[in-house]
């Protein structure tokens, strides 16, 4: 019974294991929050569904594992902060061109209405 309802419900076991980066489910506040904190904290321990999260020096957490979601890439850095070194190209600042705006569409020649042929501009 317990298999036909996992298939059923499309259910899949949780890949969050000891050591791994994961997100916290928060309540919302207001319709403009997140979803998940955006703070990650680190697994200590799993016991079944039940997780042990700790952030820095924060007191460890006991949470379900339904209420974490992995994050993939923790060891990625997200954020790259670009340096003045790596701007300029053979010692040339860089700067910014101006845009170019292109029409991709043709436009539709426009003339006034014929009672307005004796009006001049």
């Amino acid at each position: 019974m317990q298999q036909y309802s996992d298939n059923k419900n499309r259910s899949t076991p949780s890949t969050v294991s000891e050591r791994d980066m994961v997100l916290l489910k928060q309540p919302k506040s207001n319709k403009l929050s997140t979803s998940f904190d955006p703070n990650g904290y680190r697994v200590v321990k799993r016991h079944g569904s039940s997780v042990l999260l700790q952030r820095g020096n924060e007191p460890a957490i006991m949470r379900n594992v339904s209420l974490t979601r992995k994050i993939e890439n923790a060891g990625v850095e997200h954020f790259t902060e670009s340096s003045d070194e790596e701007d300029e190209i053979e010692g040339q600042p860089v700067t910014a061109e101006p845009a170019v705006t292109v029409n991709t569409r043709p436009a539709r020649m426009r003339r006034p209405p014929a009672r307005m042929q004796d009006f001049i501009t």
